[in-house]
């Protein structure tokens, strides 16, 4: 709060505009019957800068603090699973139990059924022997072209396959978000109450309109009578 506060002090200055807090609102609050003469009741805020900061800075923080955990979960799973390929070199100061342990996770990850990309055992000697081999840059890509440039990919068989998977495993820490300028256009006040299903499906075919301008329109409409008519059984 305090260095937010001191650019917003500065900021104000420079547009010679007034760096106060404005008065906070004064509502009337309903307090409700104590149950118990031990229970307190909560005093009311009057500072503005306190008022600011618990009911708009603190939340905005936590906000900010919780979608930037929901959006990491996913590269700190990965990171977690994989980090000890990061620097194949930096495994010599590990010790074996520790570098073990990180192989034996990786095998039980990779394990599907009774089947497994890597074995724990062979990834761990596999590794001990290649980082007394590696030049001083052995990120994965550059470790993944030393062994095929050396025909070692079928001597160290379980290092290539976790390399590889490391490499190509999807991980993203960016989420699908919304043309708002075409959501404006969507959802009028005719369309306010319509699901977030229907909302997304029409944002789509807006924004993928020369896509659907190719469509025939004619036998979707016809499928779609087809499949929500109602049938009248003649008796």
């Amino acid at each position: 709060m305090k260095k937010p506060k001191i650019t917003a002090t500065e900021l104000a200055e420079s547009v010679d505009a007034e760096a106060v807090f404005p008065a906070a609102v004064q509502i009337r609050v309903r307090r409700k019957k104590r149950l118990f003469d031990y229970e307190s009741r909560d005093d009311l805020i009057q500072d503005p800068e306190t008022s600011y900061q618990i009911e708009n800075f603190n939340v905005i923080v936590d906000t900010a603090i919780n979608s930037i955990e929901e959006r990491f979960a996913q590269m700190q799973e990965h990171s977690g699973n994989f980090s000890f390929l990061y620097d194949i070199k930096r495994l010599q100061k590990l010790s074996r139990e520790q570098l073990l342990k990180n192989c034996q996770d990786l095998h039980i990850l990779l394990t599907c059924g009774d089947t497994c990309d890597v074995d724990g055992y062979e990834l761990c000697d596999e590794l001990v022997s290649i980082s007394c081999m590696l030049p001083e840059k052995n990120m994965p890509l550059q470790l993944l072209i030393f062994l095929k440039s050396n025909h070692c990919l079928e001597l160290f068989p379980n290092t290539a396959i976790a390399i590889r998977i490391l490499l190509t495993i999807p991980v993203s820490v960016a989420t699908g978000e919304r043309s708002f300028s075409k959501l404006k256009l969507t959802k009028t006040s005719l369309g306010a109450s319509m699901t977030q299903e229907r909302l997304t499906a029409l944002a789509i075919v807006s924004i993928e309109k020369d896509v659907a301008q190719t469509l025939d329109y004619g036998n979707i409409i016809s499928n779609f009578a087809s499949v929500k008519a109602r049938r009248v059984f003649l008796m």
